[in-house]
């Protein structure tokens, strides 16, 4: 099943995003990486908060750590 960053958004009601999605992001991503690879969402820290990069469309999440 291929995913979209809107419905990996829709699972994160409970955490303070901010959400840069287009309203046409398309289903074609296949996993998460740590690691930039093409169709995946790359997570990766920045500052305080994790970014979650779909293909140009980004998530962050705010007061969140990596790792945990």
């Amino acid at each position: 099943m291929k995913l979209s960053m809107w419905m990996i958004a829709n699972q994160m009601t409970e955490l303070d995003v901010k959400l840069e999605i287009r309203e046409d992001a398309p289903a074609v991503l296949n996993s998460a990486r740590l690691a930039y690879a093409t169709n995946c969402v790359h997570i990766y820290q920045e500052k305080d908060y994790v970014v979650c990069d779909g293909e140009g469309d980004r998530i962050y999440i705010y007061d969140m750590d990596i790792l945990h």
